[in-house]
């Protein structure tokens, strides 16, 4: 584990590039080859012939402890459609705006309840305050799995969220591929979480006598078997004949998916919005969310929600300012990419056949030339906002090519990129529009106050979206419909 970034920068200071922002180094025996400017991230991402599968399946393997024969069996492009089970998955049920719009519906449902029976708040003026992410986290947890996988897991299974979060601590180590003796903990974690996984399915398909309800009907939700994502997982799982355990483990690969980035996403938003660094930017992302409709089950108006410039930007600015996301491309032939802008005339690099391309996007998020105006190593709130032609100031992720990949970018592109945004917004909006804040300070991961605002916790490099290192304290007093309307 290594400090956001620093990876990435010692590599740069350590190897002049010969060309342009172009490195080649050998990892574990592999070739790489390590593009660092937005005009190869550009081309990397906008060639959809090249593609991670090879990666991506060891990766999942790796920290799932499936087998190849498993992961292939969801994974592997078909020859007769050039897809694999997975993406037809996702196609029909993560990226159709009208499934998305259930997912959302169903998200903000189950985060209000978990908010309203979760959150034990004391009404008294000086109650003691508490930390933003021990507060928020286990319900944002909560509620993105009682969506995804309806309410009887976390029911039949409650230490999940701490089993879970113990795993997570620990798939650094599976992904390094630590041996069991090094690192006994990580497979204790890795074991208990598929132990009870398994568990939830064989009594889901015990007490469903084997059916489960099918993904394309007219039920957009269930209780016992969840999402219309989920039923398709498990639609497959049982074609396949694949035991309760095996099945686990597929289902283990999209639960670390699902929960590696959003959340963290969600808290970074709120902490920028609640501490005092800009007193202005509460009240008029506040006033975003309050001016979105309503309806009587505390639901909001999602299509006028996302439409909110500045919510927009300052979601798009938390990604950009803390997303360090490495795009892996396997070369199955020759290919020559750009290393600056420039059209016919841009330098350019060939990449040879049978290396791997990674692109980080920690670095392109911070290129000063993609970023003119604040310096990209701060968070600029309105760095996304530009005047339309009558003045008015809009969202727009400008038009500059490679220098905007949270999501990564070509056939991989993260699949749950629509929901996500919508979850992230949701969760914020709602929480802000439930309850009010007033900050009292910061504290480090053990506790003690301090005046500093939270950095990144140490991570991986390329692995997403890293938790603070540290937390917001506020004191939070329920919203009534007088405070929302004042």
């Amino acid at each position: 584990m290594s400090t956001p970034g620093s990876f990435w920068s010692s590599i740069q200071e350590a190897l002049p590039a010969k060309t342009g922002s172009a490195y080649s180094i050998v990892l574990g025996g592999q070739r790489v080859q390590l593009l660092f400017s937005t005009a190869s991230m550009a081309a990397l991402t906008q060639n959809r012939t090249l593609g991670r599968y090879e990666m991506s399946r060891d990766v999942a393997m790796t920290i799932t402890g499936s087998t190849q024969y498993d992961q292939d069996l969801h994974t592997l492009p078909r020859a007769n459609k050039n897809r694999s089970l997975d993406e037809e998955i996702f196609n029909e049920y993560l990226l159709r705006a009208d499934r998305v719009a259930e997912l959302t519906a169903r998200y903000m449902t189950e985060l209000r309840l978990a908010l309203v029976h979760g959150a034990v708040l004391d009404k008294e003026p000086d109650q003691e305050a508490v930390g933003l992410e021990a507060w928020l986290w286990p319900l944002l947890f909560q509620a993105r799995i009682s969506t995804f996988f309806g309410r009887e897991l976390l029911d039949k299974y409650p230490s999940l969220p701490r089993d879970y979060m113990t795993y997570e601590k620990g798939a650094e180590k599976l992904l390094c591929r630590y041996p069991q003796w090094l690192a006994p903990g990580a497979y204790r974690a890795l074991n208990r979480v598929l132990d009870g996984l398994s568990r939830w399915l064989s009594e889901a398909l015990v007490a469903s006598a084997g059916k489960i309800v099918d993904p394309s009907g007219d039920l957009a939700w269930d209780e016992r078997w969840g999402s219309r994502v989920l039923r398709g997982y498990h639609r497959n799982s049982q074609t396949f004949g694949q035991s309760p355990r095996r099945a686990a483990r597929t289902i283990l690969g999209f639960l670390f998916a699902l929960n590696t980035n959003t959340g963290s996403a969600t808290l970074w938003t709120l902490i920028h919005l609640l501490s005092a660094r800009d007193p202005t930017l509460l009240p008029r992302v506040r006033a975003e969310t309050e001016s979105v409709r309503g309806f009587a089950d505390g639901t909001l108006d999602v299509k006028r929600l996302m439409e909110k410039p500045l919510l927009q930007s300052v979601y798009a600015e938390v990604l950009r300012l803390y997303v360090d996301l490495t795009i892996t491309r396997n070369l199955k032939a020759d290919v020559t990419v750009p290393v600056d802008y420039g059209g016919d005339d841009a330098p350019r690099v060939r990449l040879p056949k049978g290396d791997m391309v990674m692109a980080p996007s920690w670095t392109v998020h911070r290129d000063a030339n993609a970023w003119p105006g604040v310096p990209p190593d701060q968070f600029d709130a309105e760095r996304f906002l530009v005047a339309n032609e009558k003045g008015a100031k809009v969202f727009s992720l400008g038009n500059t090519p490679g220098r905007w990949m949270p999501y990564g970018g070509g056939r991989p592109i993260c699949p749950g990129r629509v929901f996500a945004k919508q979850e992230i917004i949701v969760a914020v909006a709602t929480v802000l529009r439930m309850y009010d804040f007033e900050m009292v300070g910061y504290c480090d991961r053990q506790g003690r106050r301090t005046e500093d605002f939270p950095g990144m916790r140490s991570k991986l490099p390329g692995t997403g979206i890293g938790l603070p290192d540290g937390d917001i304290l506020v004191r939070i007093k329920e919203r009534t419909q007088n405070t929302m309307e004042s």
